[in-house]
C-alpha cells in the first residue's frame, strides 16, 4: 500500500505495532496527556505515514524521539533554531533508515 506521500507502508507492519504497543504503554498524568495519547494511537493506528520524509515537515505529523536529561532540579535543553524553541535533545528518524538497536546508523 503506497502512502498519501508516496512511502510505502505496510498497515500491520511489526514496527507500527511495536510503537503502538510503546505508546499505549504510557501511563499519563493527566486529562491532557491522556487525550494526547489516544489522538497519537489513532494517527498510528490510521495507517498515516509515520516519518518525515521531506524537510522541514512532511509530512506534517511524524515521529519525534528525545531524551530527557535531569540533573536535580535541572533539565538540559538546546536551543533549536528552526523552531525557536528549547527542546530536549532529539530529533526525527527519517524513512527507511534503521533505528541503532537494529544496525541502521
Amino acid at each position: 500500500m503506497v502512502g498519501p506521500f508516496g512511502n510505502r507502508f505496510i498497515l500491520g507492519s511489526p514496527m507500527r505495532a511495536r510503537i503502538l504497543e510503546e505508546v499505549a504503554s504510557i501511563q499519563p498524568l493527566d486529562h491532557i496527556e491522556r487525550e494526547h495519547i489516544a489522538d497519537a494511537l489513532a494517527w498510528i493506528a490510521s495507517g498515516a505515514e509515520l516519518c518525515r520524509i521531506e524537510k522541514p515537515a512532511v509530512p506534517p505529523k511524524h515521529l519525534v524521539a528525545y531524551v530527557v536529561v535531569v540533573d536535580g532540579d535541572h533539565v538540559l535543553l538546546a536551543d533549536h533554531r528552526n523552531a525557536g524553541l528549547w527542546l530536549p535533545m532529539g530529533g526525527t528518524r527519517g524513512a527507511g533508515r534503521a533505528s541503532a538497536r537494529h544496525g541502521g546508523a
